[in-house]
């Protein structure tokens, strides 16, 4: 595509943005606080970026926006919906109730209700039972009494036969009205009801948090003349329209993590290393294998929940720039607690009253910080010995989690990114070389602005004699849909993922298909 692209981070201390032109060359860059109705922060960033750029903003194709703002929703426990639950399987599927295994006070801030009604499928298609609409129909109107926001729809086997989950979605539009938000569980997770409900169920918490994030986006966009595309990161690195960000944003909660790795590469040129993102709130420690993200395998607990939709194989830990640091007579603790976006108001060098590791590593010279309002003089008095030990918690920390990632291979480069990486020293445990590159701390908008458009089809299918290939013609064609339909121009998208894996505990030639496409934004 012509034009430029503008990149940008939504996390939970800044929001970064960058401006790159159509052969990804960077032409401005710009970090400023996270401000809760998150416009602002987006405003400020974007129009320093833009600045530095000479980049007129209707020059401006195209938008990429990766956010951890709904990780941090969950993690939180805040703005999230009220969430109505409908599961189609009876008489099956009645022993473990809808949210059962939630943290409980997740459960108390988002569950609005259940119900389960008779209907569902065999694993080859095959009906267990006639979707019963009187059930359903009494269920709607018990919902209609309760305050809720948001309902997810799961049925047994739907990622085979999605007709009752398509079938129960109509009625919930007819009873609440036609914008009323829906999660089919089908469009989310892969096999594994309870996994998959639960991949619906977090999606359908999350609407209010993709709302504001999308509402914000668009006022920043609208009030400088920005008419482009707008896209969201999602969990594997690559994007998807705003709308389609929207009505699925639980495939974002991955994406800060996706961002920085696929931004790493970037930087460094390098396609096989482990990426450390040490941002202000949280650090991420991933691998990038043959320039793509390493993925989780199986169930994966989001915010303490049990799902199976993939994220980047990650360790993450709560440790950045804003961690507060106790310190008890002559030793240090690094605490979980940060101040994130309150940084450049609560930490000592900017005048406030809590001692962050940002100050520990100014007070050692480890970071330079432009901003005029933090004077490192206001360290003086701050004892150094404590300061290394507790920059010597977080190395420990860090190398202890390149163990958990690296696999075995010692000749692993490290390549660093974030704002407050440069506290790490020259040399980490575990790998062969340290590596910092140019625009580091712009990691995760630039992994945002590199993204291609992306869609998936994860089936399972049933293979009778000599339908192989045409039910791979077919999942092909559905995953390039899905790509075009997230907001791929046409005649760029390709397939980048064909996967089938035999599921040898069922019956007859039962393969569960995987195929991944992407382009260009349109």
């Amino acid at each position: 595509m012509s034009g430029y692209r503008l990149g940008m981070d939504v996390g939970g201390t800044n929001t970064d943005a960058v401006v790159m032109d159509r052969d990804m060359n960077i032409l401005g860059a710009a970090k400023y606080p996270t401000t809760p109705d998150i416009a602002t922060g987006i405003f400020e960033s974007m129009d320093r970026a833009l600045s530095q750029s000479s980049v007129d903003p209707g020059e401006i194709e195209c938008v990429m926006v990766g956010t951890t703002q709904c990780l941090d929703a969950l993690e939180q426990r805040k703005r999230l919906a009220r969430v109505g639950a409908i599961r189609i399987g009876l008489p099956c599927s009645v022993e473990v109730p809808p949210f059962t295994d939630w943290p409980w006070d997740l459960r108390a801030a988002c569950e609005g209700g259940w119900a389960v009604v008779r209907g569902g499928f065999e694993y080859d298609g095959r009906p267990i039972a006639d979707l019963d609409e009187a059930a359903l129909g009494r269920a709607l109107s018990e919902f209609k009494r309760k305050d809720l926001e948001s309902i997810a729809i799961t049925c047994v086997f739907s990622p085979v036969a999605t007709a009752h989950e398509r079938r129960a979605a109509e009625m919930v539009k007819r009873a609440f009205g036609p914008d009323f938000p829906v999660t089919l569980s089908h469009e989310i997770g892969s096999m594994g009801l309870i996994e998959r409900e639960n991949s619906a169920l977090l999606n359908a918490a999350l609407v209010k948090v993709a709302d504001l994030a999308a509402g914000g986006l668009k006022r920043a966009l609208l009030e400088r003349g920005i008419a482009a595309s707008c896209y969201f990161a999602q969990n594997d690195g690559s994007a998807m329209s705003l709308s389609c960000a929207t009505k699925y944003p639980v495939l974002t909660i991955g994406s800060g993590a996706a961002n920085s790795i696929k931004g790493a590469g970037f930087l460094s040129g390098l396609r096989d290393c482990i990426v450390i993102d040490v941002g202000g709130t949280s650090t991420y420690v991933g691998v990038l294998v043959k320039g793509c993200l390493r993925e989780s395998v199986g169930a994966t607990r989001i915010a303490g929940v049990r799902t199976n939709f993939r994220i980047p194989d990650v360790v993450s830990l709560n440790l950045g720039g804003g961690s507060v640091v106790s310190i008890d007579g002559v030793r240090a603790r690094i605490l979980d607690d940060s101040v994130g976006y309150e940084l450049t108001r609560s930490a000592l060098a900017w005048g406030g009253d809590t001692f962050t590791l940002t100050d520990a590593a100014l007070a050692l010279g480890k970071l330079a910080v432009k901003d005029p309002m933090c004077d490192r003089r206001r360290l003086d008095g701050i004892d150094t010995t404590l300061c290394r030990k507790a920059l010597a918690l977080v190395q420990k920390r860090i190398e202890d989690a390149i163990e958990l990632v690296r696999e075995g291979n010692q000749h692993a480069v490290a390549v660093l990114v974030g704002g407050a990486s440069d506290m790490l020293p020259e040399y980490l445990s575990g790998v062969s070389e340290v590596y910092r590159p140019p625009h580091r701390e712009y990691a995760n908008a630039v992994g945002a602005a590199i993204a291609r458009v992306s869609g998936q089809v994860d089936r399972l299918w049933v293979y009778g004699e000599s339908q192989r290939e045409e039910t791979l013609r077919i999942v092909v064609a559905k995953a390039v849909e899905q790509a075009i339909k997230a907001g791929a121009a046409p005649g760029t998208v390709n397939v980048t993922e064909i996967e089938e894996t035999p599921l040898s505990y069922l019956s007859e030639n039962a393969v569960r298909v995987k195929v991944k496409a992407s382009g260009e934004p349109s």
